[in-house]
């Protein structure tokens, strides 16, 4: 078999490079979210230590989704496809049902995370959150979203390397404000939680 017989996609159709996930990525997790999973790691009663254990190690556990997709890089295909090699077409309908659901379950929190940031716009705007606002908050996001499948892949990869140094410049601003008004004492003196159930 002949090397190019091997690939999926030629190299002139190959229009996008590695590092462009950079920004994919960036853009979609930088942000509000980081607050929130913040909340969420320090209502697991950790210490500061464990709390900061907690998001490095599960940061570097997306290298296992790195390596999964490094086979993409040879043959030019998504893992989608590649991976019928190991299941079979009718066998890969189980891990594609299961990303459906995740990202099915993806989309209601980003939708609903949206919306409520609408809502706050709103606000800001002197408009009260009521059942019709909460509509058309929810209606706005939800109109955007569908409008995002309108544009091409290269228009989103421009959409979002933009958003990623915004986001990027707007969540400095707010460590600025953050970390001068931090009680450390406090922060550092906070007991250490249960390693086996908290921690983990």
């Amino acid at each position: 078999m002949h090397e190019e017989e091997k690939t999926f996609l030629s190299p002139e159709e190959r229009t996008d490079l590695p590092r462009s996930l950079f920004f994919l990525y960036c853009a979609a997790n930088i942000g509000i979210l980081g607050l929130v999973y913040g909340a969420i790691i320090v209502g697991y009663q950790l210490s500061f230590l464990q709390a900061v254990l907690v998001a490095v190690i599960g940061s570097f556990s997306f290298g296992i989704v790195g390596l999964m997709s490094l086979a993409g890089h040879d043959t030019g295909a998504i893992t989608f496809v590649l991976s019928r090699a190991s299941f079979g077409f009718r066998g890969n309908l189980i891990p594609a049902a299961a990303a459906l659901i995740a990202h099915a379950g993806w989309l209601s929190i980003n939708v609903c995370t949206g919306a409520l940031t609408v809502l706050a716009l709103f606000a800001a705007l002197g408009i009260g959150t009521t059942t019709l606002s909460m509509g058309a908050a929810l209606a706005i996001f939800v109109a955007l979203v569908l409008a995002s499948v309108l544009f091409s892949h290269a228009m989103l990869i421009r959409m979002q390397t933009l958003c990623t140094y915004l986001f990027g410049f707007f969540t400095l601003v707010i460590l600025a404000i953050i970390i001068p008004q931090t009680d450390w004492a406090m922060l550092l003196s906070m007991p250490s939680g249960d390693w086996l159930g908290n921690f983990l």
